[in-house]
């Protein structure tokens, strides 16, 4: 399913058709394994998914806002225009909806037969509530990973491919914001399901069971064992293999994919920072206990050297700022 593919495909069915398919969404912070876990899925024939459409987290989030601004200033009675003037938020629902079912109708024009549509973007964490309230049926699987991991893996495609964060401490915060953002699926009962990337790379097909069982996919266990070996970490790096058929990834996209590297990349005040910014949500998830970061006496000594010349480049680009005004 190539790009001008997508695009030039025409959607024959009618648009009640396509939103009364099985939505599902793959949330959870980046690099935390979701294009393979989206790749495995989209191998089903009754799985129908795409590139990542970041439509609810580039393009319908200025309209969520904005009218939730404008609204917001009716009710208080700070002014009195805008859309919500002569439109209810009903019927901005069915306005958007309408959108999704064109832009999703044509995603499922290249998989007719398939009665899910998955949609993977790790950002759609922050939009759940959104997401419910347009598609009420919607499934969400929240892949979630070691967030040091996760940070090694952001620094990694920053360096290589220029998007995401750079450093630890932006990682990590952003790991936590998404996580936590995810969690909050959690209260649609059934229709979410948290998946440990540990336990996927560990027990593939067994995880890939239950994830199918979840989205009440028939399929069997001969089914699921040619999944996996077709999308082993080292086949889909070596080949650059996406969900889509006709696009590869860069070489770069693919890291080393292996649990708790992290410990190979990571400083004393590098493990600190971390701690900082998202140690309480680590130990919460089970992935480290009190004081981690500590590995050796000498690291507390290494904290504070890093500490301070921390603080030191942090005074010294103040005042580069007060001499350059």
């Amino acid at each position: 399913m190539s790009e001008g593919a997508l695009a030039s495909s025409e959607c024959a069915l009618p648009s009640q058709n396509v939103l009364d398919r099985q939505f599902v969404f793959i949330i959870g912070a980046p690099r935390s394994g979701t294009t393979w876990l989206q790749t495995m899925l989209g191998g089903h024939d009754q799985v129908c998914t795409s590139v990542e459409m970041t439509l609810f987290d580039c393009y319908l989030s200025p309209w969520f806002r904005r009218w939730n601004e404008e609204a917001a200033a009716i009710r208080d009675g700070r002014w009195h225009q805008g859309l919500p003037v002569v439109w209810s938020r009903d019927d901005l629902d069915d306005f958007i909806r309408d959108f999704l079912a064109k832009v999703y109708g044509r995603i499922l024009a290249t998989k007719p037969q398939a009665t899910h549509l998955l949609d993977k973007q790790p950002m759609y964490a922050l939009y759940v509530a959104e997401i419910d309230r347009l598609l009420p049926f919607a499934r969400f699987i929240h892949l979630v990973r070691d967030g040091r991991d996760v940070a090694a893996s952001m620094i990694a495609a920053h360096k290589s491919m220029g998007f995401g964060t750079g450093t630890v401490a932006a990682s990590a915060a952003e790991w936590r914001r998404l996580v936590e953002a995810a969690r909050t699926a959690a209260r649609f009962h059934d229709r979410y399901l948290e998946v440990r990337y540990e336990e996927l790379s560990a027990n593939t097909a067994q995880s890939l069971a239950k994830v199918f069982d979840f989205l009440k996919v028939p399929c069997d266990s001969r089914f699921i064992e040619r999944l996996v070996s077709e999308n082993g970490f080292e086949v889909m790096k070596a080949a650059g293999k996406t969900a889509v058929a006709e696009l590869q990834a860069p070489t770069a996209h693919f890291r080393k994919g292996r649990v708790g590297s992290w410990r190979e990349d990571f400083t004393a005040f590098e493990r600190f920072e971390f701690e900082r910014q998202a140690g309480p949500l680590l130990r919460e998830l089970g992935y480290a206990g009190e004081q981690w970061w500590i590995e050796k006496a000498v690291d507390r000594v290494c904290v504070r050297i890093g500490r301070l010349a921390s603080a030191a480049g942090r005074l010294r680009r103040r005042m580069l700022g007060v001499l350059a005004r």
